[in-house]
């Protein structure tokens, strides 16, 4: 558990910074919880879960991709404020975690995003506002990307002023597939119950 009591870990805006990165480094990690932090002016994501591993080198196997990425991670009540990229970064094949209770604002890209084989993960009573405004000299973004991820929740979340809009569900096909550095998505973003939300002032 990392319980910040409050607490604000500030960034200042550093290059490539990462406010909390939860890695299981090729191995099967469940059941941590982050809760009660302010996390402030990261240049990259204030969040990210993930495997450790690129795209391009995970496994042809389905079942060592899920048993290799971090399981049941528990995110609440924090605040995340003022980062150059995603908010929060859910990574590839991570599965039944948690966002609850706190506020993504002022993401330079997307307030929350759900990468390809993720699943069965739920987002729930967040607020999600000015996300998407593209700091980077990127393409405005949604609120929340749901890109080849299923069988999710987003329930009872506000939405407000998110650059392009509120939440958007796609199947990317793996972009720059001839580099190397990207694998074709297999999982369509099927089966996500989105119940329940208030949008305000979105352009979709």
């Amino acid at each position: 558990k990392l319980n910040c009591n409050g607490a604000t870990i500030d960034g200042e805006n550093s290059a490539g910074s990462i406010g909390v990165l939860l890695t299981s480094k090729k191995t099967e990690l469940k059941n941590v919880r982050i809760e009660n932090c302010k996390i402030i002016n990261f240049k990259g994501n204030g969040i990210r879960i993930t495997s450790g591993l690129p795209i391009n080198k995970l496994s042809d196997s389905k079942s060592n991709n899920y048993n290799n990425a971090p399981s049941e991670i528990t995110i609440s009540n924090v605040q995340i404020i003022n980062t150059g990229k995603v908010g929060v970064y859910i990574d590839s094949y991570v599965t039944k975690s948690l966002l609850t209770d706190s506020l993504i604002k002022n993401s330079g890209m997307s307030g929350v995003y759900l990468e390809q084989a993720t699943r069965n993960n739920v987002i729930k009573n967040n607020k999600i506002i000015n996300n998407g405004g593209a700091r980077t000299g990127l393409a405005s973004r949604e609120g929340i990307s749901v890109d080849s991820s299923a069988y999710n929740e987003i329930t009872d979340n506000y939405f407000k002023d998110n650059a392009a809009g509120g939440i958007f569900l796609y199947k990317n096909c793996g972009e720059k597939i001839h580099s190397g550095k990207s694998k074709i998505r297999w999982q369509h973003s099927d089966n996500n119950n989105i119940v329940n939300n208030v949008f305000v002032n979105e352009p979709v």
